[in-house]
């Protein structure tokens, strides 16, 4: 994958250390950050240079490797998105 793009003034462009989580990759991260901002996989894929197939594994690889229980009644985006803001500490919209 490409270097990292990182904006300094984005919300979502905290270290990964603020993360606590050191088993991903920075291709990992970049991929869980942009799922947790709403991007979709054809657009991670575009903004990557990499085909959608690689980051829907890559998105995988964060499940596993993050040992998310996963939950099948609920999709596995909204559960990274979950897991990214109760690890960074950012409050998820409210839902109507």
């Amino acid at each position: 994958m490409t270097a990292i793009l990182r904006s300094k003034h984005s919300p979502l462009s905290t270290k990964r250390d603020q993360v606590d989580d050191r088993t991903l990759t920075d291709n990992q991260m970049q991929v869980w950050r942009l799922v947790s901002q709403g991007m979709k996989n054809s657009k991670i894929a575009e903004t990557l240079g990499v085909s959608e197939s690689a980051v829907e594994h890559v998105i995988k690889r964060i499940a596993l490797q993050l040992d998310i229980e996963l939950d099948p009644t609920i999709n596995l985006r909204v559960q990274l998105v979950r897991e990214f803001s109760h690890r960074t500490g950012q409050q998820l919209p409210e839902t109507q």
